[in-house]
């Protein structure tokens, strides 16, 4: 679905001679020095006005002269979008659209779930919010950073709804929002305005696999198999993978390995084996995707029932412990029993640009 939108004002930009008497009126309401900070245009549209210095002044020195965000949107059909439109602007062609987050709503599949087994590529920052919780309470999980042109972003659908009153009879215990935050470059041509976005979402693919990764449900006897192959060293460095994505999550392993020095394509085979230890889902997002913005836009949004069609679960092939008792010992003792055992970050980063030592040396040593 289109969660959300926000266009950007160029310097030509004309409005409805209505609507730019309502804005008038409301500006002169407001507080001084307020003019230049968001406000909303009030209850009849559900928009919100950012109007920026240049907009008053001189704007044939700006490019840009300020940013309408369109709240709700997730409710409107295609047939509204374009109403409210013409009631916004003279020629809504000529709007650019500066971000629009595209979401799915996936049912039976929680947060925690995303955050352990769900993988970014060349995402910078993973952010928890300390507790993974935003600050409203929400659990939530960020894939990149807040100001990079693609984000992907996890939540609490359910308890977003409890808190604005919100209570729908059919909904499930568990809904988790997965949005795909667009910005700037990221949003293709073909959908830098909203006629063009209308005629062209349902064929975009917001999660694609070379970007936004789950991991592929192996077989269950395969996995059984590997797991019972698993020697001494290798078991070991197993359960302290999947105490690290408990901790960190995968996204997370993945940059702690990096950042120790080492390479994580090397673990990639135990994090596939870590999987099958977890409930094995997959879930066709692109598919879900298609099918709920198609029904958004024809005024008939899709069911929960018609949303689990996408998603399949399957339990663990054979549980394992993640161990995480052993490893708060064994990490316990090894910073504070034994610091000096630990190298530095910079020595395991720099080892191998070390040259070796020559005989003479390694003899006086």
């Amino acid at each position: 679905m289109i969660d959300r939108l926000f266009f950007q004002l160029p310097a030509d930009v004309c409005f409805e001679a209505a609507f730019e008497a309502h804005v008038r009126d409301v500006l002169r309401r407001l507080p001084a020095g307020a003019r230049t900070r968001p406000f909303k245009v009030g209850p009849k549209l559900p928009i919100t006005c950012h109007f920026y210095e240049p907009f008053f002044n001189s704007r044939h020195r700006a490019a840009t002269v300020g940013q309408i965000q369109w709240e709700g949107t997730a409710r409107m059909s295609a047939s509204d979008m374009l109403s409210l439109a013409k009631a916004i602007f003279a020629n809504p062609t000529a709007v650019p659209i500066r971000r629009a987050d595209l979401a799915v709503d996936v049912p039976h599949v929680d947060v925690e779930w995303f955050y352990r087994n769900a993988r970014v590529f060349n995402a910078r920052r993973l952010a928890e919010h300390v507790n993974r919780h935003n600050r409203k309470g929400i659990l939530t999980v960020e894939w990149g950073a807040g100001k990079s042109n693609r984000q992907f972003v996890c939540y609490d659908k359910i308890e977003e709804r409890r808190q604005d009153g919100i209570i729908l009879p059919d909904s499930p215990l568990i809904l988790t929002r997965v949005e795909c935050r667009l910005r700037k470059a990221e949003i293709p041509s073909s959908m830098s305005t909203l006629d063009r976005l209308i005629d062209t979402v349902e064929d975009f693919r917001p999660f694609p696999e070379h970007r936004f990764m789950l991991p592929p449900a192996p077989q269950s006897p395969d996995a059984a198999a590997r797991l019972a192959d698993l020697g001494l060293d290798e078991e070991i460095k197993l359960r302290g993978l999947l105490a690290l994505r408990r901790q960190k999550g995968l996204q997370g392993v993945r940059s702690f390995i990096r950042k120790r020095g080492g390479k994580p394509e090397r673990y990639d085979d135990l994090l596939s084996v870590a999987a099958a230890t977890d409930r094995i889902i997959q879930a066709d997002l692109n598919g879900l995707f298609r099918e709920s913005v198609r029904g958004q836009l024809e005024g008939s949004p899709i069911t929960t029932t018609q949303a689990g069609h996408y998603v399949r679960s399957e339990e663990p092939s054979e549980p394992l412990s993640d161990g995480s008792s052993h490893f708060d010992l064994l990490h316990h003792f090894l910073t504070a029993e034994r610091p000096q055992r630990i190298p530095a970050s910079n020595t395991i980063r720099n080892r191998k640009y070390r040259k070796p030592p020559v005989a003479a040396e390694r003899y006086a040593s």
